[in-house]
């Protein structure tokens, strides 16, 4: 049984564990990021406080230009009488925002977005396994 136990350990320390390794950090990551986001998962229909309708118009603007429409928005009329969509720098039309804003709506998909981006941070300072 010690022999066992022994082989183990080597096994995680070695390279052929690496993968293992990788997965269960990121496993640690994913639970810390849903415990830290439990407020955004458990009020799911709330926007929240502050800037959170500013910046779901802006997402809004796009998806309802590029799925109702048909038409890639390079302007949006409805932010101080017309303005270059492009021209913003908070304009919200990234790979990131698109994506989940796409698939779960406006204010799940921010929520999802917020969530993916604590993740995304836990996993860039991780140490190499």
């Amino acid at each position: 049984m010690f022999k066992m136990l022994y082989s183990v350990k080597d096994w995680l320390v070695s390279e052929k564990g690496r993968p293992v390794r990788f997965a269960g950090l990121m496993a640690f990551f994913a639970a810390a990021t849903l415990s830290y986001g439990r407020m955004l998962i458990r009020f799911r229909d709330h926007l929240g406080n502050n800037d959170w309708d500013f910046f779901s118009f802006l997402h809004q603007y796009w998806h309802i230009a590029i799925f109702s429409f048909q038409q890639f928005p390079f302007w949006n009329p409805y932010v101080a009488g017309g303005m270059p969509f492009f021209g913003r720098p908070d304009s919200g039309f990234s790979p990131f925002p698109v994506l989940f804003v796409s698939l779960f709506g406006v204010v799940a998909g921010f929520k999802f977005m917020v969530l993916f981006y604590i993740f995304l941070s836990m996993a860039e300072m991780a140490p190499v396994v």
